[in-house]
């Protein structure tokens, strides 16, 4: 006998036999067990489809939305240039007396 033929033939022979009250008595305790326990658990089965269903409109919603452009600095008017353009010199110019002062003094 082949290892199938010998399977088949276990298989007739138990199913062919009356299984004992008691046994049967703690299959169906333990079907109806482990049936209690499944419909007491909490069913998560939406979480998937809602998770991928959000994330499909996120992405949806940062593609279709336009980009804020460019932004746009406001322009000094000249006034505004030329009074800084003169503080800087007037910070340059006193920093090269502070200069010669110092060399005097060194010298």
């Amino acid at each position: 006998m082949n290892e199938d033929k010998l399977i088949e033939a276990a298989k007739k022979s138990v199913e062919q036999q009356p299984v004992p009250d008691d046994i049967g008595r703690r299959l169906r305790l333990a079907r109806a067990a482990a049936v209690d326990e499944m419909q007491d658990r909490p069913s998560f089965g939406w979480a998937l489809p809602a998770t991928a269903a959000a994330a499909v409109a996120v992405i949806a919603i940062l593609v279709v939305r336009e980009p804020a452009g460019e932004v746009v600095l406001p322009d000094l008017s000249d006034d505004e240039m030329s009074a800084a353009m003169e503080l800087e010199l007037l910070e340059d110019m006193e920093f090269l007396a502070w200069m010669l002062e110092q060399d005097a003094d060194a010298g």
